[in-house]
Parts: structure tokens; C-alpha cells; sequence
């Protein structure tokens, strides 16, 4: 049996790479008549491992969708069927408050109970010259459940006593008369000096289901 003339290892018929150290042999085994091989037979170890390489790379070039190269405004939306969306479980809700810039920023209702009052909107309050003072450090308390949307003026677990100044929605005094249930474009009161909305955030759920759905 021929030998390997690297580590002396026998030679492995038909083998056109040691067994042990890997050595590549210049020619057949003499003890076995040259075999005509196919072309993927032939390959070295180098192309073997570029074949799989650029296999692998194929591979993840089609799982990954790059979203940035994506033309939203090819997109007919109009060809969209939005009666399979169900958005029965997918309800949400915000009370939208205005900043310095003129416009409203929105902040979410959640399972558990959040405070709103004056951080949330003393920089706004500055930029109209209105005294902060007018809008207690915890204003009232909002959440969900049961897909509805609640506001309390009183104490809460995260407020511990109604606000000074009072709050209202759509004018009616709501300070300690327990959770008042909201509804869409509800106008929340913060005291005298401001009003805020209520709104579900339908716009936006369906916004993200249609996208989902292309």
C-alpha cells in the first residue's frame, strides 16, 4: 500500500487528499487504476468550501428583506382587504397633548394605571405664559381594561389624592366621582388653563396592519 510522503500514513485508495495530515497527493495510487471523476468529484477542498460559502450567503440574501429599498409609494393599498384585519383585539388609546411646536404628541393608555399633571405639559404651559401651578403634580389617573378606556380624578394607586384644581371632561366636573369611562374625542379638562383630547388610535392600527399585510 502506497504511503503518505508528508506523515507516512497509508494511502487510502482513490483519495486524492491524505487521511491524516491532509497533504495532497500528486498523482494516483499505484496500486489502483486512475478513476475518471465527475466535475464535482474533481473539486479541491477550496472550491468545496467557496461552493458552500456562496451557497450560504444565498441563502441569507433571501431571508433578509432590506425595508429601506422597499418603494411605499408603488404600493396600491387600495387592493388591500382590510375586512380580515381583525382589529377587535387590536384597540388602543391616547390622550394627545400639545407641545412647544404647535403640534400633539400622544401618550398611550395602558393595563396599568399611569398619572398625568404637570411635567407632562409644563413646557408648553412656559411657551403660553400660563402659571404651572395651575396644574397639580399628578392631574388624574388613566388606564384600560376590558378593552375601555378610564380616567379618575381622586386617589388612586399611583395618585395619592385628587388634583387642586380640578378636572373635567367635556366640561363636567369628574374630581372624586370615581373612573369615568372615555370615549373617542373626549375633551379632558386639566384644571381651567388646559384642554386635552381623547382619542382611540384606530388610524394608527390600521396604518400598521396594512403594512403588515403588504
Amino acid at each position: 500500500m502506497d504511503k503518505c510522503p508528508q506523515c507516512n500514513s497509508n494511502r487510502i485508495p482513490d483519495e486524492n487528499f491524505c487521511d491524516s495530515c491532509g497533504h495532497k497527493y500528486a498523482a494516483p495510487s499505484k496500486s489502483e487504476t486512475p478513476k475518471v471523476e465527475s466535475n464535482s468529484e474533481s473539486k479541491s477542498f477550496d472550491d468545496y468550501e467557496k461552493d458552500y460559502l456562496e451557497r450560504l450567503e444565498g441563502k441569507s440574501n433571501e431571508s433578509e428583506v432590506n425595508t429601506s429599498e422597499v418603494n411605499t409609494s408603488e404600493v396600491n393599498t387600495s387592493e388591500v382587504n382590510t375586512s380580515e384585519v381583525n382589529t377587535s383585539e387590536q384597540t388602543g388609546g391616547a390622550v394627545w397633548i400639545p407641545n412647544v411646536s404647535g403640534n400633539e404628541q400622544p401618550i398611550y393608555f395602558e393595563f396599568e394605571q399611569k398619572t398625568i399633571g404637570r411635567m407632562d405639559v409644563s413646557e408648553y404651559l412656559k411657551s403660553q405664559n400660563i402659571d404651572q401651578l395651575q396644574v397639580s403634580r399628578k392631574q388624574f389617573t388613566f388606564y384600560t381594561e376590558d378593552g375601555k378606556y378610564y380616567i379618575v380624578d381622586g386617589k388612586t394607586s399611583v395618585q395619592e389624592k385628587p388634583s387642586g384644581n380640578h378636572t373635567t371632561v367635556n366640561g363636567k366636573d369628574i374630581t372624586e366621582q370615581g373612573p369615568i369611562e372615555l370615549h373617542t374625542n373626549d375633551v379632558i379638562g386639566m384644571s381651567t388653563v388646559l384642554n386635552i383630547t381623547f382619542k382611540t388610535s384606530w388610524k394608527l392600527m390600521t396604518y400598521f396592519s396594512n403594512i403588515y399585510l403588504i
